[in-house]
């Protein structure tokens, strides 16, 4: 998988979790904690890391957690 192609998977997942492409895009771009203070699309990066957003937008998308 490459780095477009992850980065179009995220945008597209997020988008999906936020309902509006604006606000996944801003969420890809804060710095948040839970990544050890980058940023999700910094984090997912590492492709041992994408998994682990992805699973957080799910959560996000299905109401598992906060959206912050």
């Amino acid at each position: 998988m490459g780095e477009a192609t992850t980065t179009a998977q995220l945008l597209e997942r997020a988008t999906r979790a936020f309902g509006d492409e604006a606000k996944a895009r801003h969420w890809l771009c804060r710095i948040q904690h839970r990544f050890g203070g980058v940023s999700p699309q910094q984090y997912a990066a590492d492709p041992d890391r994408t998994a682990i957003v992805m699973a957080h937008l799910a959560c996000i998308e299905y109401g598992i957690y906060p959206e912050n």
